[in-house]
């Protein structure tokens, strides 16, 4: 939204970030930016999750040109084009959830974002409304240092979430729970030789 886009591009400038602002994202556009190694992208938008068939969950961006149908920013393009990004926020309904199977290659659109490439990713386990997501972002991004490099994203997603709790409006779980935080954890290179020599 216009209002939560406003808010992440003031209060990140302030802190000498370079923001490059997209009020009417593209697919096209959205895979450029994450295609953006070290780059964190934002992105507020109307999500859906189909466990049915999961080339249909994903992130509904604008039109490519005047007249045209939304674009759908799906799992299989992340698959496709993969992520260089090193942040991923999904502010988007529900993008969070995995679908309830016993397979593995079967995963939602926030671990696939993951699994592509970005090494953080925060994402809604379920909907919450509009004035709540905004305040969740402006709370999220306050949080973070000035230094990119330096976030502990887990703790701004904390105090973003207790920032919700703590409001007359949206103290509900249903609220500050939605948002959770998915990181890639790197394992250390085996050393030495295993077994019998």
């Amino acid at each position: 939204t216009g209002g939560e886009l406003s808010i992440i591009v003031d209060e990140r400038r302030q802190h000498g970030w370079r923001v490059a602002a997209a009020d009417d994202a593209t697919r096209a556009s959205v895979l450029a930016a994450l295609a953006d190694p070290g780059g964190w992208i934002h992105i507020a938008a109307h999500g859906t999750s189909n466990t049915e068939y999961l080339g249909r969950s994903g992130v509904w961006l604008g039109a490519a040109h005047l007249n045209a149908m939304p674009d759908l920013l799906s799992w299989m393009d992340i698959v496709e084009h993969g992520i260089r990004a090193d942040v991923v926020v999904l502010n988007a309904c529900a993008l969070g959830s995995s679908p309830a199977t016993s397979l593995s290659a079967s995963t939602g659109f926030a671990e696939t974002t993951l699994r592509a490439g970005a090494h953080d990713v925060v994402a809604a386990l379920w909907p919450i409304n509009d004035t709540a997501a905004s305040l969740w972002a402006s709370s999220f991004y306050a949080h973070l240092p000035a230094q990119p490099a330096t976030a502990d994203i887990a703790d701004s997603v904390r105090a973003a979430m207790l920032r919700l709790r703590d409001t007359r409006a949206f103290r509900h779980p249903r609220y500050w729970a939605s948002l959770v935080h998915l990181a890639r954890v790197e394992l250390p290179a085996a050393s030495g030789a295993h077994g019998r020599q």
